[in-house]
Parts: C-alpha cells; structure tokens; sequence
C-alpha cells in the first residue's frame, strides 16, 4: 500500500484546533501512522480471533466473579448487645418455705380398765334339812295337791298340824307360795275358782273372801279377775 498524504488545509483559513474525537475524524484528516496502526491492529485481530475471545473471557469471568461475589455478600452481621443488669450488693433472699404443720395425731384414749367385778359372794349351801323340816316341807306339798293356800294359811296349817313355826315356814317356802310371786298367785286364783263351785260370789265378795284367807290384796285382786267375774 502507498503512502499518501492528505491535502493541506487551504492557507486562508487559519483552523482552530478541532475538538472532535480522533474516532469521529475523517480517515483522510488523521495522520498517516495513525491509519497505519489501525490497519495492523484491524489484521491482528481478525488473525487471532481465539486469543482474542480467551483474552476477554477472564475479563468477563472476573466481572462474573465480582457480580456473584456482590450479590451473595452475606448482610452485615447483627451484633445483639447484651448489657449487663448492674450487679446489686444485696444479698440474695433465701425465702424458706414455712413448715407444715403438722397437727399433732391424738392419741387415743386409753380405754378405761374394765371395773372389776368381783364375783358375788358365794353363799354358803343351805344347811341341810332337818327330819322334821323335812317333814314339814312334805306335809305342804301335800296340802298344795288337794287344796290352795296363801302363804301364811299353809303355815297356819302346818302350825295346826303341831309343827313347830320354823319348821311351817320352812316347809311353807318349799314349796314357793311365800317365796315365788308366780306361785302365790296361781294359788289365789285356784282358791277362787274352788269357791265359785261351792257357791255364788260377787267380784267383790270374792275378793274379799280371798283376803280372809290371807291371801294379799294383790294376789286376791288377781283370783277374782282370773275367774272373769271381775
């Protein structure tokens, strides 16, 4: 290639300095190295297309790099600040829980020692009979089976009979009619039934009658009644 100067500018017109770009400049303003080291740079490039391409690639991978790195930048960490409570010279309260109170269990009350009862006095064994206490007591069984007495007519009796007073009343508790409430009273009552047969009695007649015989109010009071004339 041949190299060429560009015209000179006309000598009228003295040009100011342009201050246009040197790439927006016409080529045939710009000096002659100039287009030369444009040429050489233009056939460089298009020799070496590969170099050129892995020349810019680090270029892109470092921007890459630096993106990546901005964007996964961890936020700044947030630093808690702990203050401390001022420390208080009071002594720490131990608070002891109040103890239970436990309410004394009663004991129970002692049962009272059983009174001691201490056995009845044993009565010494009846003295034995006498033959004629004896006999006394035989002759009232017999009256009894025949006849009704109170207590102190089957004595009387035993007294007719020449028995001696302790020897009828012994003869006449023998049997119970003075000793047994139960007896005397079945007496009284056979007594006032023997004398309705006999003859007619009024309720009181009757009672009376009984008490002639010496039965008691009470035991002539239940003859009579017994009889259902009362």
């Amino acid at each position: 290639m041949a190299d060429f100067a560009p015209p000179p500018p006309p000598p009228t017109a003295q040009a100011s300095p342009s201050k246009t770009p040197w790439w927006k400049r016409k080529l045939w303003r710009l000096p002659v190295w100039s287009i030369v080291l444009i040429l050489l740079a233009v056939i460089v490039v298009s020799a070496n297309p590969k170099k050129s391409q892995i020349t810019s690639a680090p270029d892109q991978t470092t921007a890459n790099v630096e993106i990546t790195a901005d964007a996964t930048t961890d936020p700044p960490a947030t630093i808690a600040v702990t203050t401390a409570a001022p420390a208080t010279n009071a002594l720490p309260v131990t608070t002891v829980p109040p103890a239970a109170s436990t309410a004394p269990t009663p004991k129970p009350a002692a049962k009272p020692a059983p009174p001691t009862t201490s056995a009845p006095p044993t009565s010494p064994a009846p003295p034995r009979a006498t033959v004629s206490q004896a006999n006394a007591a035989k002759a009232a069984q017999g009256y009894l089976k025949f006849s009704a007495f109170s207590c102190q007519g089957l004595i009387d009796q035993l007294i007719y009979e020449q028995y001696s007073a302790a020897d009828a009343q012994y003869g006449a508790n023998a049997t119970g009619v003075c000793t047994d409430p139960a007896v005397s009273q079945a007496n009284a009552a056979k007594a006032a039934q023997q004398y309705l047969k006999s003859s007619a009695f009024s309720c009181q007649e009757l009672i009376d009658q009984l008490i002639y015989e010496q039965y008691s109010a009470a035991d002539a009071q239940y003859g009579a009644t017994s009889t259902g004339l009362c």
